[in-house]
């Protein structure tokens, strides 16, 4: 059984490895709660000391606001201590795989984004990840950086929760007209980042998602839909759209465009790829109607 220890372990993806591994894998875990993530003398030395064989690294800081606010903490975070594992990882022979974000993008291409295409990120965010991210890969460590996309799972509640959650209590639901992307399921990526560590690869830079692509507005609509067919009591499947510069509560920059092309990776990889909204309509059927029926059930 091979062994994985996964940082970040309490985050929206970090816990759906976590529990997917359950069994297949001897997996250890931490999480911010069990030490300082920017105490990198402890990280390096509880690098060193592990005997996982791989190292995934969950973990960062990822509210855009955040960042924003404090570009000092977001490069310690999402560039700096990953740099202190890239090298940890190197010198005792284990492999790092490290989660990045679409937001290396400037949302400018009329298509999707592969791997040899420049990255130009507009905020602090998209900044400090494609530091992080080169690092890992200039380590010469075999290690893997995979660039993500609207995730969605059962550690933190990510877009179609709060989507659900506003129409249990009201019709006017919005969201945005103008901003693609393609919705993932971290599930999913558990199950792609199982083969990868099965198959044993030389490490590089890959981009996942599920197939397709949508607008917020779209996900939203999709979302509603699942949920009125899982028996979830919404108020509403009709979302109103607005522009993403009508949204006051973001003060961020992001990419209008950053869906991401998975060519590489699903070519490369024995595993098969699925459209984001039969992904969506898993997830909200196994795990937000049971957190609704928890909740109306109180």
């Amino acid at each position: 059984m091979k062994r994985v220890l996964v940082i970040g372990s309490k985050g929206r993806l970090g816990a759906t490895l976590v529990a997917a591994w359950a069994g297949k894998y001897s997996v250890a875990s931490i999480s911010r709660g069990d030490f300082d993530l920017l105490r990198f003398d402890v990280l390096e030395k509880l690098l060193l000391e592990t005997d996982a064989e791989w190292v995934v690294n969950a973990s960062g800081l990822t509210s855009l606001e955040a960042c924003e606010e404090d570009p000092q903490l977001a490069y310690l975070t999402n560039k700096e201590a990953v740099g202190i594992m890239a090298s940890a990882c190197k010198k005792t022979g284990k492999r790092l795989i490290h989660f990045s974000t679409d937001y290396v993008f400037d949302g400018e291409k009329g298509a999707a984004y592969g791997e040899e295409d420049p990255a130009f990120p507009l905020g602090t965010y998209g900044k400090s990840k494609l530091e992080g991210e080169r690092l890992v890969l200039a380590s010469e460590g075999k290690h893997f950086v995979f660039r993500v996309s609207w995730v969605f799972g059962i550690g933190r509640p990510a877009f179609p929760d709060a989507v659900i959650r506003n129409a249990l209590e009201s019709e006017n639901v919005r969201a945005v007209t103008d901003k693609w992307s393609s919705p993932t399921s971290a599930e999913d990526i558990a199950g792609w980042v199982s083969a990868v560590i099965e198959k044993n690869g030389t490490g590089g830079l890959y981009h996942l998602s599920n197939s397709g692509a949508c607008s917020w507005l779209e996900y939203a609509e999709c979302t509603l839909e699942s949920a009125k067919r899982a028996g979830i009591p919404v108020k509403t499947t009709a979302p109103q759209g607005i522009s993403l510069s009508e949204l006051g509560t973001l003060s961020a920059p992001r990419p209008k465009n950053s869906v991401l092309a998975t060519d590489k990776f699903f070519s490369g990889f024995p595993v098969r790829n699925r459209s984001w909204q039969d992904a969506l309509d898993e997830y909200v059927v196994k795990h937000v109607k049971r957190a609704v029926s928890k909740i109306t059930a109180r």
